[in-house]
Parts: C-alpha cells; structure tokens; sequence
C-alpha cells in the first residue's frame, strides 16, 4: 500500500484551494482570526496550603474529564495496627450519600489513604464522606473485632502464595525490625495480641491535622472546593502527638538470606536491593534499572534465566520506595526444584549491569517502558490524585511529579551503570526462597540461608573478577581494518564507514561442506536455513517481526567451507541487531517444524538439480576429482542424507564445529567500535568455547594440487619456493572419462582439472588464465558442436578446480572435447597473448569491483579472508594481485594445471548410441583402467 507525503499533500492542496476562492459563510471566522482557549494544563493551577488545624491540602483543576478524585493521606508507621483501624473506620459505613459508591481505602507501610472517584457535582458529598471518616472514631469493640477477622483473613489468604510469601520474607530479611520489616498485614501473633486500647490510642496519635494530606484532582471549582474543605475537615484534631522514632534501619552488611519451606512442589525466590529513602533516590534511575533487567520478556533476567538456561518460569522487577527506605525487587518462579543455579545466575546478571554498559536501543526499551508506565499511571484523576499524594505524604514535595519527564530522559547509559554500581551492590541484597521441604534434605534453614549468602557472594565476586567487556582483547589494524580478538575467541574486523545509513555484519566460521561426510551431508545448507530461523529467547516470527522493527533483515550462507549469517540493518539500530545475530548463533532453537520445513525446501531444491545435466555433470565431475575428500559431496546434501538429518543430528553438528571460539565477525558500516567491542563482551561472555574439529584433508595424490598456507595459523601466503613450478616424474597416464544417462534427451559435458587452494600464490594466475579460456574471442571460442560454452575456476581451502562447461546436442558434443582439448595444449605449448592477458586482467578487476559493490559483499570478504588465515584485505587487494601476474606466470599456471594426465571428462547424455560408435572411443588399455560401466553410468579412458 502506498502511503502518500502528507507534506506533499498539504504543498499541493493549497494552491488549489486558493485558486478556488471558496467564499466563507455569514459568521465563519478564518482561524487565523480566531481566539482560541488556552490549553488544559493541572499544573498551573496546582494549589498547596495548610488548614488551621494543620491538614495540608493539594488541588490541582483539569476539566478535561467529569470527574473528581478526591484522597485523604494519613502518616501510619504501624504494622499491623494502622490496616486494621483503616478496615474499621469504614466498618459499618456503607454507601456514603451522594456518592453512588462506598470509599476506598488502603495502607501501604508509609499511609493509609481513603478515596472517593465522584462525578464533578457530587464532589461536595466526596469531601463531607472523607471528613466524617477522618473525624470518626474512636472504634467500639464489634468494629474493631470485625476488623481484625478481616485483616487476619487477608493474611490468610495471601499466605497461601509462595510469591507473596517470598516477598513477606524478603521485606523482613532486608529491613529487620523496623516497621517495613514487620509488614502492612502483620503476623498472626501481632494481630492476636492488638487490643482495642492500643488500635485507639494508634487513631488518636495519628489522625490530626499535621500527619493527613487531602488530595482533590479533576473537574472542579477551586474557590467552591476550598470553602466546603474547610468545612468537611475543620473538626480534624490539630494535637500532633509524638509517637516516638521508628526502628533503625539495619546496617548494609549484606547478602542476607531467609529460606522457608513452602507447602506445594515449586521453588520461588525473591531478590532485594535496598535503596536509600525516597527523598534521597534517583528513582527515574531504579525504575530504568528494573525496566532493563526484567521489564518484558525479553530483559537481561528472563533471558539469563529462562530463554538460555530454563531455570525460572517467570521473571518480574518492582520497586518499592518508602520515606525511610525502598527496594528494588526481582521475583522469579523457579523452574526446577532446587533454587542454587537460579539464585547464582540472577545474582551475576544483575552484577553485570552495574559493570557492563547497557545498549543504545536496550536503554531506549527501558526508557520507553517506564514513561509508558507513568503515563499510565497518571491517565485517570484518581491515578493523578495518588501520584500527588504520595509525593506530598512520603517525599514532602510535589513538585517532582514535573521533574521525572526530564530526569528521565536525561539518564544515559554511563548514568545507568554508575546507579546500577550504587544501588545493586551486594551490601544492599537481600534473598528469600520458599522452597519445597524435599529440596534440601538434612538442611536446617540456617544452613540453607548460609548456602544462599555463599552462592550470591560467589556470584558477585566472580563477575567482579571477570574481565570488563573489550578487556583482554587483541587490537591490531591493517590498513583500514581494526582487528579485535576477543577472550573467547572471537575475531572482529571492523572497517567504519560514518557515510553509511547502514551496517553490514557477517558472522563466519570455517568448515562448510569440508565437515560433512555421506551420513552428514546437507547438515550445512540445512543449518544455514535454521539458524536465521528462531532461537530459544525468540521464535521465528518473533525474530522476523524484531528484525522488521529495526530495518533489518537476516540471512544464512552456506559453501564448500563456510558456515555464517549475514545481518543488514539500519545504523541506528546496530546494537539491537548485533544482539539478535549472536542470540541466533548461540541459542539456535531447531525446532521440529523448521527442521521440517527445511528439510522440504532442500530435498525439492535436490530433485530440481537432479533434473539438470549441467548439475549433474559438475557433480560427477567432483566426484571423480575429489573421491575421498568432502568437496566430492553435493552441496546441498542427498535426498537419502537429508532425510536422515534429524533435529538431534544437526543439533550435534552445530555444537561439535560451530562456536564463540572459531567465530569471525566483520561489520562494516557507522560502527562505534568501542562500544561494539564491550557489546559483544557482554552478549559472548557465557559462549562455549567449542574448537572446531578440523576434519583430515584427504586429496587423492593424482590431483596433487600446490601446497595450500596452513590457513588456520598463518595469516601469510607460502613463500613461491614451497609450491613446486615442475611436474614431478610419474608414470604416464591418459585423461579419465566418466559418464553418466541423461534423464531427459539432454547432454552436458564438462572438462575439468584440479586447481589451486585459496592460499596458493599462483592463484590469481588461474582466476585469469580461466579468463583467458572464456574470453569471446578466446582459444576455445566458436567450438563446433557446442552452444555455449564456458570457463570457470574456483579455489577452496584444500583445494579446487578449473573447469570448462560444454553445451551442445548430444551428437554434436562428441566430436567437441578433442578440439577443445586440441586448443588447451596450443595454450600450454605457445602461451598467451600479452592483448589477451590485459583483457583478461581488466576483466578480472571488474568482476571482482562487482563482487565487492556492496558493503555487506565486503564484509563477507573480510570475515573470509580472516576465517581462511589469508592476509588482512587480501580479497580487497585482489586488483594488485592481477597486476602482478607476466604472460610467464600464466604460461607456467597453463603449464601446471591444464596437465593432460589429470584431466577428467564428466559428460551426461542419453542412452548411448550404437555400440560402434561407442568402440571407436575405447582405447586399447590394460584392463584395470576400463571398467564396466554401470548401467547408470561409468568412466572410461578417451582415446589420445
């Protein structure tokens, strides 16, 4: 669908509107001439004052919506006590008159609150219900009993939660006997020994003027409202009775544990950090932070801890800010019935954040989260009324509810990591498990507490004592590329472009087709398939729909050595697509149904090749060139082999040859590469760091292609002396043909000969002496017989080819491969032309200026060159490499490679013709170099 510029829309529709001169009616003012209303804004008119009696007041007008919220905030620091005189104070009340519902109520460990949500007119009734319960009392002893069965069933009912246990624990673990320690509901024992003296004498030294605050936010009129305020609570007492200090908080001398035992199966642990009083807080900081850590499914904690290890069912943070204290919470439900591995892994993650920076679009997801929740918070009067309150109540200061917007978007990730070093600190946790009786037999709970405070402190310390992300890494630069080796391995070559609007990042390893055999073959193309296909922390839509988000788009690759994943994404989302590409090479899922519908997709693939003569004569061709080594096999796999590759399979594939360790990254593009660096510290920090098992090359000696470098140590090509230039002496031998039936009445035949590995200093000889070959004026131009015909060469890390497609009718062919071989040995004896050469030369460097056209083409090119132990920017330099080449080298390369003793003839053609024709083409030769063919097919040696 095509959305059109509202830009352009607007530009184009005024001239025409003009034009028209459409005349206003009677009575229509233009809007330029218009005086319109000022906007709605509660914030100007916000109003702050105190009662005589000491009750402090905050009203604040909106008349967007009807409706009026209006709150009493009493100061209660009394567990237990303050929520059952709440509950009777409103025993018995009801439906207060003139407001068509009863009063709300709760207590939080700093106030208990009383509300009323009215519509604009009754907002009169609202404050008279609120001041008559606020002057109520003192309890009779029905009322009060009453209340207490109430709160004891409360407490009952949410006993019976392992999380709401947990958290109980938790509260009484990280402040002690202090009042947040103890509870809003209290424990059994505090509820039975509450007597009605002491509820009253709580409501006496409470309820005065000095420790309430009323709150009005709405539709309303401000001067009305003062008046009959004043009215509805001018009977509130103004004695202010001292209840003397709350208990200390408890030193910061943490981690401290409680473990309890729980009544079902499950596990359910709770971490704490303390955080200074609310008046003293960042709190935008501690909102980012549990935002990041665990603010939807994809946070640092359900990723640690769910998605990669499966040791929590649900992971959840929260903070709680108090005026002498508060905490920032992560819940999470354990998976399995033991709670150490979860406590350790949520312990080090969150340790992590204080160390490792968060990412651009991670700190923007947080941001986005918490402005999200605040908006939400303050979308309705009643909701707007709370903020207010709290802050009047628990800060002393409601003007903050204006700063949290700028604060807020003012946090960058340097600030979040200094608050995460302040606030997460081990001194500051606190842990509570409830945990299954069986779960730790012949463990007191001291016992179980001291393990807990053992595993968290080992936890912190480790992540203390591992290497800062980016520390550890080698640094070294060629040319323009910066090369970093990372501790687990991981090679990253950067090359920044600031130009881009986009970054290109390949992720590659060495192996390929070159690590299957005949039971494993096809795992690499299905793996290519999978991997860009979900993993544990995301399915395949869900990846699909994240990497869309960012501008991005993720692919596998897939060769005869190479394994690897392109990423293109958008500049400014580099970071979050960086995180998506190693989540994909870690945690790969492989799950049934793409296992499946991969498997599909190659076998089709499989069958349409077989269909090909062309594919079919190349396959033949390798096979014969390479009978023991891997580059024999398909590309793509069997029908038969893939079939046979179940998720266990390719699952063992991936592990056994494919890690952090043998990783190469290449991003090229608008990178900070500091940044990126510490990044990729962070997401590969708990990779396996899995070698690869280099499988034996196994070339027949009859190839006997020039010593390749040894690639996986040397970043240097062989000195020119180690490839020998000479024919060692042999026994003469005639080239060797093979065969196989067409399905169809088609024919392909290839001529072909083994070539030269990637690092073989005579391989920019080859690439132009195939050049040469396929020239349209060149030695094999205008072959009778063939309709096509074409020249290619190819080199892998053990080896490669040089081949020459024939195409033609099946007749026709025959009579081709001797002129062709005819003019191979014109080349080889008298050379090429120095014209021919520069045409070969330019067209090389124009081939090879396409091939790198892109920036994710030469990033590929860079993560090969690094995978195959070539020299840093070898494929960029490939120009140089051309110039160098005499008409000497090529003659001596003509000479090495188009060796008429290793020349092997694929064809693929129909039913043979009649067997005289057939005689005329088998030469008299001892009967061990003639077999006989197949029916399907065979080889056979041509005649000179």
């Amino acid at each position: 669908m095509k959305v059109p510029s509202l830009v352009r829309a607007a530009l184009g529709a005024a001239p025409l509107l003009l034009g028209c001169r459409v005349p206003q009616g009677p009575g229509v003012q233009s809007l330029g001439a218009a005086a319109l209303p000022p906007p709605v804004d509660g914030r100007e008119t916000r109003a702050t004052y105190r009662l005589p009696n000491g009750l402090s007041v905050v009203l604040e007008e909106n008349h967007v919506t009807p409706v009026v919220a209006a709150q009493v905030w009493v100061r209660a620091d009394a567990p237990g006590v303050a929520h059952v005189v709440e509950r009777g104070l409103l025993d018995g009340l009801g439906t207060p008159e003139g407001l068509g519902a009863p009063l709300a109520s709760w207590t939080s460990p700093d106030a208990t609150v009383f509300e009323a949500v009215v519509a604009a007119p009754f907002v009169g009734a609202a404050l008279d219900a609120l001041g008559a319960v606020l002057t109520r009392g003192p309890l009779e002893s029905a009322a009060f009993e009453r209340a207490r069965a109430l709160v004891v069933e409360e407490r009952r009912a949410a006993g019976s939660e392992p999380a709401a246990n947990a958290v109980v624990a938790l509260f009484g673990a990280a402040f002690g006997a202090h009042g947040y320690g103890r509870g809003v509901l209290a424990d059994d024992a505090t509820l039975r020994a509450l007597t009605l003296e002491q509820a009253n004498a709580f409501h006496r030294e409470a309820y005065a003027g000095p420790n309430a605050t009323v709150v009005v936010t709405g539709d309303f009129d401000a001067r009305a409202v003062r008046t009959r305020l004043a009215a509805a609570f001018a009977r509130v007492p103004a004695a202010d009775s001292e209840r003397g200090p709350r208990a200390p908080l408890p030193a910061l001398a943490g981690p401290v544990a409680a473990v309890s035992a729980g009544q079902g199966g499950t596990s359910h642990v709770v971490l704490g950090f303390r955080l200074p009083a609310f008046a003293a807080l960042d709190a935008e900081a501690a909102d980012l932070l549990a935002a990041a850590l665990a603010g939807d499914d994809d946070g640092i904690l359900p990723r640690a801890v769910i998605h990669n290890r499966q040791l929590a069912t649900k992971v959840t943070t929260s903070v709680f800010v108090g005026r002498d204290a508060g905490l920032l919470l992560v819940d999470a439900s354990a998976a399995t019935g033991t709670v150490d591995e979860l406590v350790r892994a949520l312990v080090a993650a969150t340790a992590r954040l204080a160390r490792d920076p968060l990412a651009r679009d991670e700190l923007a997801r947080a941001r986005g989260r918490v402005a999200t929740a605040y908006a939400r918070r303050e979308e309705t009067s009643a909701a707007r009324a709370r903020r207010l309150g709290f802050l009047a109540t628990v800060a002393g200061d409601v003007s903050r509810v204006d700063r949290h917007g700028a604060r807020l978007r003012d946090i960058g990730a340097s600030d979040l990591r200094a608050a995460a070093a302040e606030l997460l600190s081990a001194r500051a946790l606190s842990i509570a498990a409830i945990v299954p009786p069986a779960s730790a037999p012949g463990r007191a709970p001291r016992q179980a507490e001291a393990h807990l405070v053992a595993l968290a402190t080992a936890a912190t310390a480790a992540v203390a004592r591992a290497p800062a992300p980016g520390d550890g890494a080698t640094v070294t630069t060629a040319a323009d590329v910066v090369r970093i080796a990372l501790p687990s391995g991981t090679r990253v070559l950067f090359l920044r472009d600031r130009s881009a609007t986009s970054v290109s990042v390949v992720a590659h390893w060495r192996g390929g087709l070159r690590f299957e055999d005949a039971r494993t073959n096809g795992a690499t193309a299905m793996l290519a398939a999978l991997l860009p296909r979900g993993t544990r922390t995301r399915d395949a839509a869900h990846l699909a729909a994240e990497l869309e988000a960012a501008g991005g788009t993720l692919t596998g690759l897939a060769g005869r050595d190479e394994l690897g994943l392109r990423l293109e994404i958008l500049a400014d989302g580099w970071e979050r697509g960086l995180e998506l590409l190693v989540d994909c090479v870690l945690h790969p899922a492989f799950t049934d149904e793409e296992v499946e519908r991969a498997r599909r997709s190659l076998i089709d693939r499989v069958r349409t090749r077989e269909d090909d003569a062309a594919a079919v004569a190349d396959r033949l061709l390798l096979e014969t060139l390479f009978p023991a080594h891997p580059y024999r096999l398909p590309p793509l796999g069997t029908a038969d082999s893939l079939s046979a590759l179940a998720r266990g399979r390719l699952a063992e594939h991936y592990r056994r040859y494919y890690g952090a360790s043998n990783l190469t990254l290449a991003i090229v593009g608008d990178v900070d590469v500091r940044r990126a660096v510490a990044r990729l510290g962070t997401l590969l920090a708990e990779a396996p760091a899995i070698a690869a098992l280099e499988p034996p090359a196994s070339l027949p000696a009859s190839t006997k292609p020039a010593p390749a470098s040894p690639l996986a140590v040397s970043t240097a090509p062989p000195p020119a002396a180690a490839v020998s230039t000479t024919p060692e002496p042999e026994v003469a031998s005639p080239p060797l043909e093979v065969f196989r039936l067409a399905p169809k009445d088609d024919a392909h035949v290839v001529v072909g000969f083994p070539g030269v590995a990637l690092g073989d200093p005579d391989r920019a000889a080859v690439e132009l002496l195939a050049r040469v070959l396929d020239a349209d004026d060149g030695p094999l131009a205008r072959q009778a017989g063939a309709s096509d015909v074409r020249v290619n060469a190819w080199s892998g890390v053990d080896g490669g080819a040089l081949t020459i497609d024939l195409e033609g009718a099946p007749r026709a062919l025959d009579g081709v491969v001797p002129t062709v071989r005819a003019a191979l040995a014109r080349v080889v004896a008298s050379g090429v032309a120095p014209v021919a050469l520069e045409r070969a030369r330019h067209a090389a460097v124009a081939a090879h200026a396409g091939a790198l056209g892109r920036r994710a083409d030469v990033a590929l090119a860079l993560a090969r060159d690094e995978a195959f132990g070539l020299p840093p920017g070898a494929t960029r330099a490939r120009p140089s490499a051309f110039a160098a080449v005499t008409g000497d080298a090529l003659a001596r390369v003509a000479r090495r490679v188009l060796d008429p003793q290793h020349e092997v003839v694929a064809a693929v053609r129909p039913p043979a013709p009649a067997p005289a024709a057939v005689a005329q083409r088998v030469p008299k030769l001892p009967p061990k170099a003639a077999p006989t063919p197949a029916p399907s097919g065979g080889r056979r040696a041509p005649a000179p």
